[in-house]
């Protein structure tokens, strides 16, 4: 248990610390996937694995295939822009649909692409990340050049956020040492 959660405190600090570099850059959302399967199994690990049945081992192996198979299928085609804000994105996937003359229209939180079956590809911000979605428009014959054009483009913009997930992931990280550090020392 200890050197489990400890990663994972580790890991948070170490997230945090990329992120207050303030560059920007492209993750795949199967990354934090992983992740969390990671905590969800240092979780199951923590709560003690010595009480349970044979059953329950088989039970608990078949939540986590089906955790793990669900949670790629949720996540492929999407991506996390960190230290990125709507406008920067915004602004960039407009600059790559017109130097491709591709004919978009502008809704709430996505761009649907008119000349291509009305796909879509949406977007969300929270704190000082984008998460984008490009599940719709992977049949699309300019899918992996669009998506290449944004992981270039991002990295060109000069502005600089103040870097709030990377300081959300140190105090995280830091808490969960402190805990593991504190319960270690009391058993």
């Amino acid at each position: 248990m200890f050197l489990s959660s400890m990663l994972i405190g580790v890991i948070f600090v170490i997230g945090g610390l990329l992120l207050l570099s303030r560059k920007k850059f492209m993750v795949s959302r199967l990354w934090s996937t992983f992740f969390f399967l990671l905590i969800w199994g240092s979780f199951i690990k923590t709560i003690g694995l010595s009480s349970f049945l044979t059953s329950d081992y088989i039970m608990l192996i078949i939540v986590i295939i089906l955790s793990l198979a669900f949670g790629v299928m949720m996540s492929r085609d999407k991506y996390f822009f960190y230290n990125v804000n709507n406008e920067m994105l915004i602004s960039t996937l407009i600059r790559i649909l017109e130097e491709r003359n591709i004919v978009y229209r502008r809704v709430q939180d996505a761009f649907v692409l008119k000349d291509n079956g009305n796909k879509t590809i949406t977007y969300k911000q929270s704190l000082n990340t984008v998460e984008i979605n490009l599940k719709d428009i992977k049949q699309l014959p300019f899918h992996q050049e669009i998506k290449e054009d944004l992981r270039a483009k991002i990295k060109e913009i000069n502005t600089k956020l103040f870097p709030s997930m990377g300081v959300f992931s140190m105090i995280v990280g830091i808490v969960i040492i402190m805990m593991v550090l504190y319960f270690n020392n009391r058993m």
